[in-house]
């Protein structure tokens, strides 16, 4: 995180000012208004996740937007209204024996509703905005590189959700719009 001065600003003045409790900033993700979407947690709570929130690029305007502390990998709506993310079902992977499982979720970036959760699959992660912001995308079945997962996407408008690839796919996936 040093590398980008404005997660380090994060991290010293707003964060601890606002929410002295959280000491991580992870998963930083740049939305088409200028601000980020961060996962944020606390070392002490030995999870790699926690909320997310977005802040503006230098740091100020944290607004936290789910208060679950098992929510990771945040990614914006081309409009910059919604942001996924996939929250795990468990309290913490360190706590409960096998796989963590999760869900995708979408929250509006105003953080004035609740989070909506997407599939109920138990094991779907790392979720990305189509670029026209109908489908999202994210793999199911591959937690933290343990085992090959499989590439979905969900429409929005139906909550349909189809297998695209079905082998060996890893986390990290993104979607790109076609050059013009």
């Amino acid at each position: 995180i040093s590398d980008f001065p404005s997660l380090s600003r994060i991290r010293e003045l707003p964060l601890e000012a606002r929410f002295p409790r959280y000491d991580e900033v992870g998963d930083p993700a740049w939305g088409a208004n200028g601000r980020l979407a961060v996962s944020i947690g606390s070392v002490l709570a030995e999870a790699t996740w926690g909320h997310i929130a977005t802040v503006r690029a230098n740091g100020e305007g944290l607004r936290l937007l789910t208060r679950s502390m098992r929510d990771i990998d945040p990614d914006w709506s081309p409009d910059s209204r919604r942001i996924a993310f996939w929250r795990e079902s468990t309290a913490s992977h360190r706590k409960v024996e096998g796989t963590p499982r999760g869900d995708v979720w979408v929250t509006r970036a105003s953080g004035r509703h609740r989070p909506r959760r997407l599939t109920s699959s138990r094991d779907a992660v790392d979720p990305v905005w189509a670029p026209d912001g109908r489908y999202i995308a994210y793999v199911r079945g591959n937690f933290f590189g343990d085992e090959p997962g499989s590439l979905w996407v969900l429409r929005l408008r139906d909550g349909q959700q189809r297998p695209v690839a079905t082998r060996a796919i890893a986390d990290g996936i993104g979607w790109q719009p076609l050059p013009r």
